[in-house]
């Protein structure tokens, strides 16, 4: 019962995060050596972009290590469904 009830928490986060990037409410942090952006944030929530559907997993909450939110089938449609529009835009620096 333990994983039906988990696995439907999961689905619900990968909901509510793809909602959330759809209408503009994570920013891609730029990383000033290269560039690229490889996470996003949000209230204190960090989402990892850097490495792809295998990765894309929020990781930390105010600088802490936290628990999967997704888990390895959800981290795929957070990915395809919002999340890589954000590694995909690239930086333009202001002059």
């Amino acid at each position: 019962m333990f994983f039906i009830s988990g696995f439907i928490l999961k689905f619900k986060n990968a909901k509510a995060v793809v909602r959330q990037i759809q209408s503009g409410e994570w920013d891609g942090i730029v990383n000033v050596i290269g560039g690229e952006i490889y996470t996003a944030e949000r209230n204190g929530y960090r989402l990892w972009l850097a490495n792809g559907p295998f990765f894309c997993e929020i990781d930390e909450f105010n600088g802490e290590k936290c628990a999967p939110a997704f888990g390895l089938v959800w981290r795929h449609y957070v990915w395809w469904m919002a999340a890589r529009s954000i590694r995909l835009k690239k930086h333009v620096p202001i002059l």
